[in-house]
């Protein structure tokens, strides 16, 4: 029983982990490539996703990139970012593409 989870993502290898983890409790996961930054993507993922059953559930859950040269130990002062990347964060937040 339980959900087939399809797992979204653009990096397939950091998936297949979380995959890996799903199925090491007897559950059952799918592994498809999607960037949210591209409707065709997003589409052709969600076609693949329903070709496993009926969606039932959506999480989305999504986060932009650092800034360029920017990470965890390195984060720019508000002021130093390219207004564009508050812009394309605030996009890929809440609409995606």
């Amino acid at each position: 029983g339980g959900f087939h989870v399809a797992l979204l993502g653009r990096r397939v290898p950091i998936l297949e982990g979380v995959a890996k983890e799903v199925q090491a409790v007897g559950g059952t996961a799918t592994c498809i490539q999607c960037d949210v930054e591209d409707n065709a993507s997003v589409k052709g993922a969600f076609d693949s996703a329903k070709s496993l059953g009926t969606v039932e559930v959506v999480i989305y859950n999504v986060a932009p990139p650092f800034p360029p040269g920017c990470d965890f130990t390195n984060l720019p002062m508000a002021e130093a970012v390219d207004p564009e990347y508050f812009t394309k964060a605030f996009n890929i937040g809440v609409s995606g593409c």
